[in-house]
């Protein structure tokens, strides 16, 4: 499966791996598998970070310290504002989890598809200042609604394309967008229609593979993306810090 990576690695873009930071730094913190912690200051957004083991060791799971802090919203996970999910599968949502969070937190905004929605319940709409968060359907496969979200913090915009497929999906959805970092999952790239999405319309953006298998090593992605360009393993992250993205 690596093998098959390589011919990514012209699309590589340079992300800030310093940890170190200002008040308008943006990190992206790898939970496991396609969910992450979006964060700048105190703005935070969950991405696809509450699921199970369903793929019996196929993907990286949340550690169970990271369980804990996200339903009892603590430690790093403290202030969460929003909990997004792109869609239903297992390896990208769980109700009982997701509902344990909620049901913890009465001023957590719920974002995701209705299919999503419909199994939880939530009270708080609204985003704090300096925070906006747009969904974007984007075709998956047939009968599961999949969304992208568009994570807005201060001046930059992360894109987050869950389990998006490159050769049905229509992006000219996003052409008036400007997006500062794509999220996509690492099969993104073993599709030529992908590989042209990463390298023509989002050029400009900087380019993290995430949904990589849990046999895959960060030390091979780095060696096939370069430092910076994976998250892999729960807890890496990386930063983007103000001017990274002009």
């Amino acid at each position: 499966m690596i093998s098959a990576f390589a011919g990514a690695l012209a699309l590589a873009s340079t992300v800030s791996a310093t940890t170190d930071t200002t008040p308008d730094t943006v990190q992206i913190r790898l939970v496991a598998n396609m969910g992450v912690l979006v964060s700048q200051g105190e703005n935070k957004v969950l991405v696809d970070a509450l699921f199970t083991d369903v793929y019996e060791g196929r993907f990286h799971v949340p550690t169970s310290d990271d369980r804990e802090a996200m339903i009892t919203a603590s430690g790093e996970f403290d202030g969460v504002d929003a909990l997004l999910f792109t869609h239903e599968h297992g390896d990208h949502f769980n109700a009982g989890e997701a509902g344990l969070a909620l049901a913890a937190n009465d001023a957590l905004v719920l974002m995701a598809p209705d299919q999503v929605s419909s199994q939880l319940s939530a009270s708080a709409t609204e985003l704090p200042d300096g925070l906006s968060v747009r969904a974007v359907p984007m075709f998956h496969m047939e009968g599961m609604d999949n969304h992208a979200f568009i994570i807005e913090l201060g001046g930059t915009s992360v894109l987050h394309l869950g389990d998006t497929n490159p050769d049905e999906a229509d992006f000219t959805v996003l052409d008036d967008e400007d997006i500062d970092v794509v999220l996509y999952p690492i099969w993104f790239v073993q599709s030529e229609t992908g590989q042209a999405e990463l390298s023509g319309r989002f050029a400009g953006a900087r380019h993290v593979a995430v949904h990589v298998p849990a046999h895959i090593s960060g030390e091979q992605m780095a060696e096939y993306l370069g430092k910076g360009n994976s998250l892999v393993d729960p807890g890496d992250r990386i930063v983007i810090n103000p001017g990274d993205h002009d």
